[in-house]
């Protein structure tokens, strides 16, 4: 027995191993917006969008939050020592480091003549100088210093002190106390820790070491400081989430769909070889599909290993409709003569899906593009090990005894019986039902709702955001100009249009937010002279009636008349601005860039019109551009659909006639139909996943049509359509149950055309073998 198995173990090893080894090595793209045609693409945008991303990928923010401020410290102390215990961590910030406020300090005070707050801005051109009056004197009379306490005496109207009060440094609301950021907010006291991660968040060893070392420092607070509670967030702690659900349903989906397959296949065939020839032969199909897309592009794109794979469903029917054909043959089995007759049926099969992947491969974009190579590729390789192997490697009658699979076929005689009589009555009673259902078909395209990210993370994401007014990254605007002056120009224009349209609504941060342009301080000065240092020397009365020694006055004066303006490259060598240098691009191939990262809740119209009406100014919103282009997909895959039915009907006619080829095509097209009609009534939006799910179904249903008018609705062929169905069902249709919305659409649409498919098979059969 080992003896005679030897061959095909070794055969389907060698098929694993290429598998494999060919996964092991390959350089797998995850990013979406890699897929969009080369024109539509902005090198500028993606490196904008791509070094926000280095900046903030690592990042994990905590809060740690009490009834009282007291009891807030001493658990962030003792959450941030036990953090800094972990090496899966780095760069753990508590206090706020010694001197940091007087570097920013240092950093402004010699160039504070040009630094006004948009507010002071505001002030001394709407209604002059005589807000500044009502400062001086506020200033003088407040007992409490500011964070970044400015001497009085160099800033005796406030206007140093208002520009950085006005700075986007920190969370909003959270202020330096003895050291440590704290906010107040509905009786709580929130106390701010940031951290980043050693390794890569995307490493499954980084996501574990790092929530092992949360759920130590956890431990350690309610240890330490009872009644103190945790919050975090961070890429990391999704992915590590993302991993678990995935390991989960990998276990128990996946654990359920090869128990299911293995105990069908071992009951109908008693026998392994069967299903170590199929792996064998989808094992080839996915080596081939992959190493025709290296090829080709050089890296293969996650998308397309996920829907790739998956159509290989589709691969391991051929070998399936061998062997039931070899069960029910008895003694007569004769290999190469079974091939032969079976020949036509894999051929027309592996034609229609190829047909519905060439309409793909011909559409301007590079991710339905490489789907339809890795198919296409993988089909053809898959059609010619059934051809190869199979006969070389199952050569012996199968005696076993087949009462058991008549009784299956038997159970199914009435239904076959009823739609050979009425096929046409049923189906036009299935499209008179549909019809209400696709009239209420409708699209999303939102790649939000593509995933279901942890309820428990997202509520402490959303608590974060809402008390430190962290930007999501995901919308941001690029700004790109000749020159760093003409940048800066852009960049304050960009800004006073958020500013004065919806101030209610967020934040920014922008660079020209720390350095203002030449121009604009320049225009700061002028305001400020006009109104303190002209030949009324008004400023000089104020501070003397006031009561400031007249030598304040004077050094003001003197500093004024020597000032030069702050620059970018001067401020970039300050240690303030190392936080925030992700947001200089830095030279481009048209001039410089950088952007400008929004927070808060900004609606999309106000960024859009920002946008569109701002020269050099252009809007980035991730979500945005992945959702238009799933929306392109979608349509290019509905369109690629239909050309596969009309190219297959003309191409089935050549060998069945017209009416024929409708009658094959019948299931494939009642598949594709009626789950696009339930999914209606459902009133489940469409996404690109329900319309990667029809093609797969379309090839399904085209293989079943096929074989089933090829060697009729009984015999091998049902035997074979049967087994195809129920194994494709426990493969793919329990995806239905995923949580990730996504595979769950997939898996659904995937289970409804597949039974669609099974129960329209026998309207394919001649007349003659009904």
């Amino acid at each position: 027995m080992l003896r005679r198995l030897f061959p095909l173990l070794a055969a389907t090893l060698v098929g694993g191993i290429i598998a494999l080894a060919a996964l092991g090595k390959v350089p797998v793209e995850t990013d979406l917006l890699a897929m969009l045609p080369a024109t539509e693409r902005d090198p500028v945008a993606e490196q904008a969008m791509a070094q926000l991303a280095r900046a903030h990928e690592r990042r994990i923010v905590l809060l740690a939050a009490a009834d009282d401020s007291a009891r807030a410290r001493a658990g962030a102390i003792a959450l941030a020592a036990a953090l800094r215990r972990s090496e899966a961590l780095k760069g753990v910030t508590l206090e706020v480091p010694a001197g940091a406020l007087d570097a920013i300090l240092a950093t402004y005070l010699p160039h504070r003549f040009g630094l006004l707050s948009a507010a002071t801005r505001n002030d001394l051109t709407a209604h002059g100088r005589e807000r500044l009056r009502q400062d001086a004197y506020r200033a003088l009379a407040s007992p409490i210093p500011t964070p970044m306490a400015v001497p009085r005496e160099a800033d005796p109207f406030g206007t140093l002190a208002a520009f950085l009060a006005e700075l986007p440094v920190g969370g909003s609301g959270f202020t330096p106390e003895d050291g440590i950021l704290m906010a107040h907010q509905d009786g709580r006291s929130y106390a701010l820790l940031s951290a980043e991660t050693a390794g890569s968040p995307h490493a499954a060893t980084t996501q574990q070491a790092v929530r092992a070392a949360l759920a130590q420092a956890r431990a350690a607070v309610a240890a330490e400081a009872p009644g103190v509670d945790i919050d975090a967030t961070g890429l990391v702690l999704y992915a590590a989430a993302a991993q678990d659900t995935a390991k989960h349903e990998m276990s128990l989906i996946g654990g359920l769909s090869l128990l299911g397959i293995a105990a069908l296949l071992l009951t109908v065939f008693r026998s392994l070889r069967p299903v170590l020839l199929g792996i064998a032969c989808v094992a080839i199909g996915v080596a081939a599909g992959i190493g025709a897309v290296l090829a080709v592009d050089g890296r293969l794109h996650l998308l397309t290993l996920v829907c790739g794979t998956s159509l290989l469903g589709i691969a391991v029917d051929y070998p399936l409709h061998y062997f039931a054909k070899r069960r029910l043959a008895g003694a007569g089995w004769q290999p190469a003569a079974a091939m032969a007759a079976m020949r036509p049926a894999l051929t027309q099969g592996l034609l229609t899906s190829l047909i519905g992947y060439t309409a793909l491969l011909v559409m301007p974009f590079p991710g339905l593009r490489q789907i339809a190579l890795f198919s296409m590729v993988g089909l053809a390789a898959a059609y010619v090990a059934t051809l190869v192997m199979l006969p070389l490697f199952a050569t012996q009658p199968d005696g076993r005894d087949t009462r058991h699979i008549g009784g299956l076929q038997r159970a199914g005689a009435p239904w076959r019986r009823l739609l050979q009589r009425h096929g046409g009555w049923l189906i036009a009673l299935a499209v008179a039902a549909s019809l209400p259902g696709l009239a209420r078909l409708h699209h999303d395209d939102d790649v939000r709702l593509l995933s279901a990210p942890d309820a428990e993370l997202a509520r402490q994401e959303a608590r974060i955001r809402q008390l430190t007014q962290i930007g999501q990254g995901s919308r941001l605007f690029l700004v790109q100009a000749p020159d760093a002056e003409q940048l800066l120009q852009r960049e304050e224009a960009l800004t006073d249009a958020l500013r004065a349209d919806n101030p209610q609504h967020g934040g920014f941060v922008a660079v020209s937010a720390f350095v203002p342009s030449a121009r604009r301080q320049a225009d700061n000065r002028r305001l400020l002279g006009e109104a303190l240092f002209g030949a009324e020397r008004w400023g000089e009365a104020v501070l003397d009636e006031i009561g400031y020694r007249p030598t304040v006055a004077q050094a003001l004066a003197r500093a004024f008349a020597t000032e030069r303006p702050l620059t970018p490259d001067a401020w970039f060598r300050q240690p303030v601005a190392q936080a925030y240098r992700h947001l200089w691009l830095g030279p481009t191939a048209g001039g410089v860039a950088s952007v400008v990262t929004l927070t808060g809740q900004w609606p999309a119209e106000v960024l859009r019109a920002a946008g569109d009406t701002l020269p050099g100014v252009t809007l980035l919103d991730k979500p945005a551009a992945v959702s238009a282009l799933m929306g392109q997909y979608r349509q290019g895959m509905a369109g690629a659909l239909a050309c596969a039915v009309a190219v297959s009907l003309v191409l089935l006619s050549q060998r069945h006639g017209w009416r024929g080829a409708a009658a094959t095509l019948a299931p494939c097209v009642l598949a594709v139909s009626l789950p696009l009609a339930m999914l209606g009534y459902l009133g489940v939006p469409l996404t690109l996943f329900h319309w990667l799910a029809l093609m797969l179904v379309f090839g399904i249903g085209a293989d079943y049509g096929i074989f089933t008018r090829e060697g009729g609705a009984q015999g091998e062929a049902a035997l074979g359509v049967l087994l195809a169905a129920i194994t494709t069902v426990l493969g793919f249709g329990l995806l239905a149950f995923s949580t990730t919305p996504a595979i769950a659409s997939f898996g659904l649409t995937l289970f409804m055309g597949v039974i669609t498919a099974f129960l329209a098979s026998p309207l394919a059969a001649r007349r003659e073998t009904a």
